[in-house]
């Protein structure tokens, strides 16, 4: 019975790891054309091809000199990086940082009109 035990100690600690979150270097992010690409390197089994994004918001959590920490935010509309979304890239890309993709407006476009897609929100990490 031990045996047992152990072995479904094991099985329930395996089933509640979470996987880490996909991690880029500043460069292969900025060298992303749009969020579908980010959204493809992510998910690549999904073909976002098809997709229209419509907005969305980038966010991450920078640690200020004082050590408290400031969520930073911005809007990025129709799907392309916007110069503040590149320059909060450029600045707050350091190894082990994390960003998110959140509030994604993804629809499918097709002969009836554009349908909305559930996009649930995605983060990834900076590795260099």
């Amino acid at each position: 019975s031990l045996v047992i035990l152990s072995s479904a100690i094991f099985v329930s600690a395996q089933q509640t790891k979470v996987a880490a979150p996909p991690q880029f270097t500043k460069a292969e992010l900025l060298a992303f054309s749009d969020v579908k690409a980010v959204l493809s390197a992510i998910n690549k089994e999904k073909d976002y091809s098809t997709y229209a994004v419509r907005n969305y918001n980038l966010t991450t959590t920078v640690t200020n000199a004082d050590k408290t920490t400031t969520v930073l935010s911005e809007m990025g509309p129709g799907g392309a990086w916007s110069e503040k979304q590149k320059a909060m890239i450029e600045k707050s890309a350091k190894k082990g940082n994390t960003f998110t993709l959140e509030n994604i407006m993804l629809f499918q476009v097709g002969e009836k009109g554009p349908v909305k897609v559930d996009q649930p929100n995605v983060s990834f990490s900076i590795k260099e």
